[in-house]
């Protein structure tokens, strides 16, 4: 059985996890799957189901996680490194190159241009020194590969498009609620625009009424974000409801799903909930634009 080492710099809360639990879970019974990722909650335990982990720090690249992960590519006969991101892209291409391994690259979104201009340098220098040290490329979109191909981020001859999938439920149970139910799927953090949302969302108070807002998920912005919901005098229309588990029985109670993004890759949960029926109101952004 061939044995596959997938790299992710994250295992919290969102959809980069989430497609790497649904790929371990639908290759667990063809390949031997491995999986270096942060041990952090929900997915560290969801990962371990069809996957054997191993511990690296949380979005940070650590020498020693990169000698530890050179050991075990060579002590386990890994046959293939699958990265996910930017920082696991840093550990995959170093290690199959020191281990003579072939290294498959996902990008799950380009965002560079809201980086501060020497931020931005570095990362566009290093993708590109990198690039050299992949043997394929993986976007979730044609638009995101014609990006990265024109930044030189990788290689168009190597580089293929493999769109996101979720799963479709037979039904969807809409519960019948006297009130418009808006739903957003969110970690809080700038690119994924919540603030912009929250300025949509004002700019609708100021309209109309007999709305609401759930917003599912968490980060390092939601003190911010509440604030500025006070001030917009939305917070009695806007709910956080924090990290949700599952999210599904949200989208059932839900009437439209609206996105705000500054940048995406795929996003897994407007695909989710255009599974579940939900009408998509989203900024026209790579990702959303494709979906």
């Amino acid at each position: 059985m061939r044995r596959i080492l997938h790299i992710t710099s994250r295992s919290d809360y969102g959809g980069g996890p989430e497609h790497l639990y649904q790929l371990a879970k639908g290759l667990s019974s063809t390949y031997k799957i491995y999986i270096a990722c942060p041990n952090e909650e929900p997915y560290y335990t969801k990962f371990s189901q069809y996957a054997q982990c191993v511990e690296i720090p949380h979005r940070k690249v650590s020498v020693s996680s990169v000698i530890s992960l050179i050991r075990f590519v060579r002590a386990n006969g890994i046959d293939l490194i699958h990265s996910h991101g930017k920082g696991a892209g840093f550990y995959a291409r170093v290690i199959g190159v020191i281990c003579r391994k072939p290294v498959v690259h996902s990008f799950h979104g380009v965002h560079y241009s809201h980086l501060a201009p020497l931020t931005r340098f570095i990362y566009k220098n290093t993708e590109r020194l990198l690039s050299v040290a992949t043997d394929r490329f993986i976007n979730a979109t044609q638009a995101e590969l014609l990006v990265c191909a024109n930044a030189h981020l990788s290689v168009g001859a190597r580089s293929v498009v493999v769109p996101n999938g979720v799963e479709v439920p037979a039904f969807r149970a809409k519960e019948p609620s006297e009130i418009f139910r808006i739903l957003n799927v969110s970690r809080l953090e700038p690119i994924k625009g919540v603030d912009i949302l929250l300025d949509i969302i004002g700019e609708l108070n100021r309209r109309t009424s007999g709305f609401e807002v759930l917003i599912a998920g968490n980060g390092p912005l939601r003190a911010e974000l509440e604030k500025k919901a006070a001030e917009l005098g939305i917070a009695e229309r806007v709910n956080f409801l924090g990290y949700v588990l599952d999210v599904m029985p949200w989208m059932d109670s839900a009437d439209m799903y609206l996105s705000a993004s500054r940048g995406e890759g795929m996003p897994l949960a407007p695909l989710e909930a255009m599974a579940r029926s939900l009408p998509f109101v989203a900024s026209d952004v790579i990702g959303n634009r494709d979906i």
